[in-house]
């Protein structure tokens, strides 16, 4: 008995110790190739975990990706000590910021606007600015900046289609490696051409990116249950990406803003008026009878709820557009059908109009927020 009791205790302290490494540990005492295993590890839990069924769960992993994040991106804080080491950084940093409400004796909070004019911002600036709105951080002198990626998205996409900067084309395999959304799967196809032109191109922490990104692998393999939206017509070819410093020229598909369609979320207008979707009536009509018919056996739900959300969908959301619990919902539907259903690709113009409106609506609120608090909106 005692050594059965034993044997209990030196295979339960082996778990916690394993579950430890993976879910305690300081990342910052990882190896490169062991904060990439975490990485796909914690990840591929989080995209099998519904925050609507799991929220605790899910929060627990969420946060734990972000401490990971964070320590991932330190490896390439050039980006960040290069621009606070020029003169004047918080002064010129400063003036592109927006204050955000926040208790007087907190950390100051700003935001980048995701409007901000580029034109006349040095490169330097538009990194910095660009990688510090990804995931959020800690500007020196000045305070925390919240996370916009929808800033993110934008700049990366001016510097590289407008200034055909090395760095940039950097960091968007760097985010189509990582996930744009915590919660995305990677993109590795666009991610190892970007990097490695980001590479040829004299960015050097492209190779280190490079070197472990084939782990990654498993995660675009794993069935998600987030809202996700990833269709053939959306990917890119990026194979006129350009190899050297005298071949920096982006192909035509490349300028398409395919990177803002691959994220969906990214670079929507603010507060935007209803557009027309430009989608027969009969094809609305057919996507509905299609969703019925698929999402029982998708999703577990009976026939009467597939078919009170069809409806709502086929509505467009009109009657709903404030209750955001339900939208959230009905995105995460929309996810599993477009990735399961056989007739997914046949209406993906409305599935995709369907989650714009819904990312329209779920951000309303927070758009509105950052208009009423920018410099001359009293």
């Amino acid at each position: 008995m005692d050594l059965l009791i034993l044997a209990v205790l030196a295979i339960g302290g082996l778990l916690f110790f394993y579950w430890y490494k993976d879910n305690l540990k300081n990342p910052a005492t990882y190896s490169e190739e062991r904060i990439e295993d975490v990485w796909v590890k914690v990840k591929q839990e989080l995209l099998r975990t519904s925050y609507y069924e799991q929220k605790e769960k899910y929060v627990r992993l969420d946060e734990r990706l972000h401490v990971l994040l964070n320590q991932i991106r330190s490896r390439h804080n050039q980006f960040i000590l290069d621009f606070d080491a020029t003169p004047d950084s918080a002064a010129r940093c400063i003036g592109c910021l927006v204050k955000r409400p926040r208790p007087i004796y907190e950390t100051p909070l700003y935001l980048v606007p995701t409007d901000l004019p580029l034109g006349n911002l040095p490169d330097d600036l538009i990194l910095y600015l660009a990688e510090m709105s990804f995931d959020g951080g800690t500007a020196k002198n000045i305070g925390q900046i919240s996370e916009n990626k929808s800033f993110t998205n934008r700049s990366i996409e001016y510097l590289i289609n407008n200034r055909k900067n090395p760095k940039a084309i950097f960091l968007k395999g760097f985010i189509f490696k990582y996930g744009f959304k915590i919660d995305s799967r990677p993109q590795l196809q666009e991610s190892i051409a970007l990097l490695t032109s980001a590479s040829h191109l004299g960015v050097g922490p492209a190779l280190i990116e490079l070197q472990y990104i084939e782990k990654h692998r498993i995660l675009e393999n794993t069935i998600s249950v987030q809202t996700e939206f990833t269709s053939d017509k959306w990917r890119v070819d990026w194979t006129d990406l350009p190899s050297s410093p005298l071949e920096v020229e982006i192909s035509e598909e490349a300028q398409t803003d395919i990177f803002n369609k691959e994220c969906l979320s990214a670079q929507l207008d603010e507060l935007a008026p209803e557009v027309d979707d430009g989608i027969a009536e009969e094809i609305w009509e057919a996507f509905a009878q299609s969703y019925k018919s698929v999402m029982p056996g998708l999703t577990g739900k009976t026939e009467k709820q597939v078919s009170a959300a069809a409806e709502i969908l086929l509505d467009k959301f009109d009657e709903h557009r404030a209750n955001k619990t339900l939208i959230k919902l009905l995105q995460e539907q929309l996810a599993i059908y477009l990735s399961h259903a056989s007739e997914a690709k046949t209406y993906a113009d409305c599935v995709v109009f369907l989650n714009e409106k819904a990312e329209r609506l779920l951000r309303a609120d927070y758009e509105s927020n950052v208009i009423d608090n920018r410099p001359g909106s009293e």
